[in-house]
């Protein structure tokens, strides 16, 4: 395995761990409301994982150029289905809150938006590209 694939897979990891950390926080949030304690450990795994995935943010975006396409939909079929979960996660969260759905099914929903969010804005970047090419030349 060649030392930049390994670089970048390295920083994909990094930046999927820390959304998936957010998102384990926003999942754990209605705990707060049966034991206090829920209420600092959501807190502070949401902001370790915030920051964790900005900084993971900071390294592939000097990695490579315009490395997130937040405003990019469905350049490759990856960022379509996760395009696409954003879209109707997002339509479903809103008709969830309008009907007051339980509070578990909403901070799932949300919990899963903030990770589709993610994988939005990492597929439809040139970084994910870049990636696919370093590993299928490295094959």
């Amino acid at each position: 395995m060649s030392r930049n694939l390994r670089y970048k897979k390295r920083l994909l990891c990094g930046y999927l761990a820390g959304v998936l950390v957010v998102a384990a926080a926003v999942l754990l949030m209605p705990l707060a409301d049966t034991v206090p304690a829920f209420l600092y450990i959501s807190g502070a795994l949401f902001w370790l994982g915030l920051i964790t995935t900005v900084l993971w943010a900071i390294l592939i975006h000097r990695s490579t150029p315009q490395a997130f396409g937040f405003l990019r939909f469905f350049k490759n079929q990856p960022a379509a289905v996760a395009d696409g979960a954003l879209l109707c996660l997002l339509i479903v969260f809103i008709i969830g809150r309008a009907c007051q759905w339980h509070l578990w099914v909403l901070f799932s929903l949300m919990a899963l938006w903030i990770l589709s969010l993610g994988l939005h804005c990492l597929l439809n970047g040139r970084f994910y590209t870049e990636f696919k090419e370093v590993r299928r030349d490295a094959e």
